[in-house]
Order: structure tokens, then C-alpha cells, then sequence
């Protein structure tokens, strides 16, 4: 229950170079889970950090790890805070946050990916995906069922979406996250990327190359 840190490395030396929450910083009634890796574009990092069961989007600076902006994407109720030992699967995701055409795309899990306008720092939109069920989550001990991504594929203008919670392939439209197809995993573990318009998902036994525009 006590959160995780966020630590800035020097590449010349390996000195750490900045840390989050601070070494020396008083400590906080609420302790922060960061949700996975930043990313990191110029000066800037985007990070998922929930507290007290509010996940937010970070913005912050790349020298000091100050904090430039922040905006509030989902309350979760107990069930679902990252600290409940039944939500253990979203803390161990990787859950970062993916950008193109200026907007930032966002994996929450627990069935939900949003997105926010980068320019104007605003929520753009939400989607809600179907989950394991009950049943597919107990077979599978709680733990991660299905290998996901942990952030959205994102190209010509679509953010494709594997989560670990669910057990389909969902491509959105970048823009307003109206869903453009849908598609059961069946085996598919990785996605590799998008080339040439062709979403190339990998399994254990073949390398499947789907059109990303109709899936």
C-alpha cells in the first residue's frame, strides 16, 4: 500500500538524477502508484499515477521531474484501486500512456481506455471494452490472463487496443474513439505494430498481418 517511485537516470554516469515522490520529500496521507513507464517526448514525460483511487495523466519535466500539468481521467471505487488484491493484474500491466496527431492515448485497465487533447489539456474521449468474465478470471488464478499491450498501437489514424483485462482486439478512431472493429484475441499475444496499413499481431504458432482499417 505504500506506492512505487519514478526514478531519471543520467545516461553518461548512471547518477540518479531525480526521483518521485522525493527521498527527502514529507510524506503523503495517500501514496501514489505510478501505472508503468513514462513517455518520454523532448523535454517532457507523460505517466499514469493513481491516488486514492483517482487516476490522473501527468505531465512533467524531463530535467527536474516537476510537475508542468495534470488531468483527472477516472475514479475507481475500492474494488478497483490498484492497491485491492483482486485489481493486483493493473498493477503489474505497465500501463503507459501513447501519443500521435496530439492526442494522448491512455490504458487504464479495468475496462477502460481514454484519451486527452494534448493541446488543450482536455479530455477527448472514453471507451469502455468488454472484460474477462467473472468465470475466465478464475480459471485464471486472478492473474494476468491474457498477454496485452500495455500501451495503444497508434497509426493513421487509429489507436488499436489489447488490454490485459479483456479478451478482444479493439481499434478506435484517434480523433473521437468511435470503435471501428473488433476482434477475439484467439492466441494473439503480442501486436507488433503497423506497417504499410496492416496491423501485424503475433501468437505462439503464426504472425497474422490484419487490415487495420476494417480489421
Amino acid at each position: 500500500d505504500g506506492g512505487n517511485t519514478l526514478r531519471a537516470y543520467d545516461l553518461v554516469d548512471g547518477a540518479l538524477r531525480w526521483q518521485l515522490p522525493e527521498a527527502d520529500g514529507a510524506p503523503h496521507a495517500l501514496a501514489t502508484w505510478f501505472s508503468g513507464p513514462p513517455l518520454v517526448t523532448g523535454s517532457e514525460l507523460y505517466v499514469l499515477a493513481e491516488q486514492g483511487g483517482e487516476v490522473r495523466l501527468e505531465c512533467r519535466s524531463t530535467d527536474d521531474g516537476s510537475l508542468r500539468w495534470q488531468q483527472p481521467l477516472a475514479n475507481y471505487d475500492d474494488s478497483e484501486t490498484i492497491t485491492n488484491p483482486e485489481a493486483r493484474s493493473r498493477r503489474l500491466a505497465g500501463l503507459t500512456p501513447a501519443l500521435a496527431d496530439g492526442v494522448i492515448v491512455c490504458p487504464l485497465g479495468a475496462g477502460c481506455v481514454v484519451a486527452v487533447d494534448a493541446a488543450s489539456r482536455s479530455l477527448l474521449w472514453a471507451h469502455a471494452y468488454a472484460r474477462f468474465t467473472p468465470d475466465e478470471h478464475e480459471r485464471g488464478g486472478g492473474a494476468l490472463l491474457s498477454a496485452g499491450e500495455p500501451t495503444a498501437i497508434l497509426a493513421q489514424g487509429f489507436a488499436v487496443v489489447s488490454p490485459y483485462d479483456g479478451p478482444g482486439l479493439v481499434c478506435l478512431r484517434l480523433r473521437d474513439g468511435h470503435p471501428v472493429w473488433h476482434q477475439p484475441k484467439r492466441g494473439r499475444s503480442r501486436v507488433a505494430g503497423i506497417v504499410n496499413n496492416c496491423l501485424i499481431v503475433v501468437s505462439d504458432t503464426a504472425v497474422e498481418s490484419l487490415e487495420v482499417a476494417t480489421g
